[in-house]
């Protein structure tokens, strides 16, 4: 019988790589909004290149490239190379979290499912990589936290994902079995595989993101108890399971 259903939060919940890319560009427009004339398209291409080298929890992104910027102002078009790089840190930092707030959003299939497995009785957990504060703040701002039985984040239990163990700490602490829990990602390898390996029923959801293995065309050895498009299929798979 399922007892709990778990998920993943970024790209699973909500379009968390859409987001970010819109928001970092929001930033960009309003640096040049602020005063800063140059090439938007060499900023885009800088900034992303910083968010491959130190990962998109780097706290730094804006710095970085403003200093990069004022080092290489051919590069980047800069008409005015001497400026000062705190303002345009500031107005970067400004326009992303206005971009963030203001298109943040569950997937449309998100709300309705969540419901539904409350009324019906089912505990439902969120187990998540990342910064906790972040995350809390993703919960918040779509409007969802309450669902939640249980939040777990990398950063508060000190394990993260693909570990196993993650996934076991999170069964210990509700008290369940693997083969009493379903749990939904959009990853193979970080969601679909470690969650498998210690006998949980998995599901992959394909929301068309970077890691989905429709678009990214990967193969992998492995594979989910059941693969669907939408929310809307969930159901009829844990009550097939039960």
């Amino acid at each position: 019988m399922i007892r709990l259903i778990g998920f993943d939060l970024d790209d699973t919940l909500f379009d968390a790589t859409e987001l970010a890319t819109q928001a970092r560009i929001g930033g960009l427009k309003k640096i040049q909004e602020c005063g800063l004339n140059y090439s938007l398209q060499e900023g885009i291409n800088g900034l992303f290149e910083i968010v491959k080298e130190f990962g998109s929890n780097y706290t730094k992104h804006y710095d970085t490239l403003l200093k990069r910027m004022k080092n290489d102002p051919i590069k980047y078009e800069i008409t005015m190379p001497d400026f000062k790089i705190p303002k345009y840190i500031a107005a970067g930092i400004m326009g992303y979290h206005d971009v963030k707030v203001k298109k943040i959003k569950p997937f449309k299939d998100v709300m309705d499912c969540l419901v539904d497995l409350q009324k019906i009785g089912y505990q439902i957990i969120l187990i998540s990589d990342g910064r906790a504060i972040k995350q809390y703040e993703k919960l918040h701002r779509l409007n969802i936290l309450h669902f939640f039985t249980e939040i777990f984040i990398s950063e508060e239990v000190g394990l993260k994902k693909p570990d196993p163990e993650f996934f076991n700490y999170c069964l210990r602490e509700m008290d369940v079995l693997p083969s009493e829990t379903v749990y939904i990602g959009d990853r193979m390898d970080r969601d679909i595989e470690p969650a498998n390996s210690i006998g949980i029923n998995t599901v992959l959801i394909h929301r068309k993101g970077k890691y989905d293995p429709i678009i990214n065309g990967k193969k992998y050895r492995y594979q989910a108890d059941r693969e669907i498009s939408s929310l809307e299929e969930l159901m009829p798979f844990v009550k097939s399971i039960s």
